[in-house]
């Protein structure tokens, strides 16, 4: 017998509650189909952190790339107002604490780089502000001396990632959603009303009709749009985590780093949470990555975030780890969220924060200006419906005519290689013939997103471990070790 939906909604955690939680709030039916538990992956294995500045990862690899970010901060300012009033509007806590939070700088160019963002945060409306380093003390008297200044956003906080899943999917059921967990969808097939679902569970095969499909699926994105018949390109990465045992509260805020991969809090229960986005170790299967099984930790990761928190917060010295895990996340090409539907799929549709596409465009002809008092000049706001997203596109690389000028000498494991000025070191490897930068638990690594997320080229350079070639430049006489 085929169950009829107005919409089905692929993915249990964060994300997937919330689309249920809203759809049926808007009087549809909703079926929510979970292939294990809810809230198992991402949503319950990540801080909580609700950043709202542009983090480090979307202004380490320069302007351009940080003020395509910041298109999508019409959707930071509306989640920080979301989640503000959750808990009212679900009727339960969430555990959200909006205390503010810092991102900070140690250096004169990370001063220069918090100046800049700050500027462009606050044309699109985000209320940050930019403190000296007294003046982030006198306001978090737990920082370093070595912080000169911090970039403070009011806005920021956290929310209890075990508690705020389940309480989006509870409001769900609430408002009539249905849920089946370890349930796994096994085809997807486009007809004249809708897509026909067929998924299985512990009760046998489940066949739906709905007429739309929503793919909230987290790092299995990419497996769900193939049953789909849709080509949606996602980077799966392993991040890691750590948390201390418990003590006094002293860090009101949320901290991160201008200046190297850090994000850290202190939970209700006393304990710190610091993590950032350093790597783990992706398990991999037939020379692919295999999500099914947890990322293991790599002993570096865990000393390089230590060491970035002790540096800015040096109370969390004195504090034992207690444990340390991994876990498994998504992002896009370009590292943006995907508002719209899928290319090529009618009905099949992606929400924020699932991003599959190489960019968003913002419409100025949909969007209608709301100007906020005592901000002239401001942007528009942008509602989330109103960012088209593009497909990206196949198209082969023109080949080169000019020759390539090699000027630069450098050495990979002794041996000397020449390249061109400006050239990366992966791209000087790539075209000295190496295709091994590194083992791992015995596997072959090399550059994977080739834009410094994925750690997958990080080498040591001039003594320096967990180097990613695909953002260093060559520099003559540079000392490169692939660790094979």
């Amino acid at each position: 017998m085929t169950v009829r939906y107005d919409a089905v909604v692929i993915g249990g955690g964060l994300l997937g509650g919330a689309l249920s939680w809203m759809l049926a709030g808007e009087g549809a039916s909703v079926l929510l189909l979970e292939k294990d538990q809810l809230n198992q992956h991402a949503s319950g294995q990540n801080a909580g952190s609700l950043h709202f500045q542009l983090e480090y990862r979307m202004v380490e690899n320069g302007w351009e790339s940080a003020r395509t970010a910041a298109a999508a901060m019409p959707l930071h300012l509306h989640a920080a107002e979301a989640w503000t009033r959750l808990g009212d509007e679900l009727g339960e806590s969430v555990g959200v604490v909006q205390r503010g939070g810092f991102m900070l700088a140690e250096t004169a160019e990370q001063v220069a780089v918090l100046e800049r963002k700050v500027g462009l945060e606050q044309e699109w409306g985000l209320d940050v502000s930019l403190l000296d380093g007294d003046e982030s003390r006198r306001v978090a008297p737990y920082l370093s001396d070595s912080v000169v200044a911090a970039a403070y956003c009011p806005l920021e906080g956290k929310a209890e990632t075990r508690i705020a899943g389940p309480a989006l999917v509870r409001g769900a059921v609430r408002r009539g959603a249905h849920v089946r967990t370890h349930t796994r969808v096994t085809a997807l097939e486009r007809d004249a009303g809708g897509w026909r679902v067929t998924a299985r569970g512990p009760e046998g095969e489940l066949h739906v009709h709905a007429t739309t499909v929503m793919i909230a699926a987290g790092v299995w994105t990419t497996e769900v749009g193939e049953i789909a018949g849709a080509q949606l390109p996602t980077i799966p990465l392993a991040l890691m985590m750590s948390v201390t045992a418990p003590t006094a509260p002293f860090i009101d805020h949320l901290v991160q780093h201008a200046g190297t991969k850090l994000s850290l809090k202190q939970t209700k229960e006393g304990t710190v949470l610091i993590g950032g986005g350093w790597p783990a170790a992706l398990g991999r299967r037939a020379g692919a990555p295999d999500l099914e099984v947890r990322p293991r930790l790599l002993a570096e990761s865990i000393v390089g975030n230590a060491r970035a928190a002790i540096g800015v917060v040096p109370g969390t010295a004195r504090l034992p780890v207690v444990r340390s895990w991994a876990g498994t996340t998504t992002i896009t090409p370009d590292q943006l969220p995907l508002v719209g539907r899928c290319r090529g799929a009618p009905g099949c549709s992606w929400p924020p924060g699932v991003g599959v596409h190489s960019r968003t465009e913002l419409r100025p002809r949909a969007v209608r200006s709301r100007r906020r008092a005592g901000a002239p000049g401001r942007p528009p706001a942008v509602r989330a419906g109103q960012i088209r997203s593009h497909g990206m596109k196949n198209e082969p690389l023109a080949e080169r005519t000019a020759p390539r000028r090699c000027d630069v000498a450098f050495t990979v494991d002794g041996r000397r290689v020449i390249a061109a000025a400006g050239e990366t070191v992966a791209g000087a490897m790539l075209a000295a013939g190496e295709r091994t930068f590194a083992r791992r638990y015995g596997e072959r690594r090399a550059p994977l997103c080739n834009m410094g997320t994925c750690f997958e080229c990080a080498v040591t350079v001039d003594d320096a471990p967990l180097t990613r070639t695909c953002l260093t430049t060559v520099r003559e006489g540079m000392d490169v070790r692939t660790d094979v």
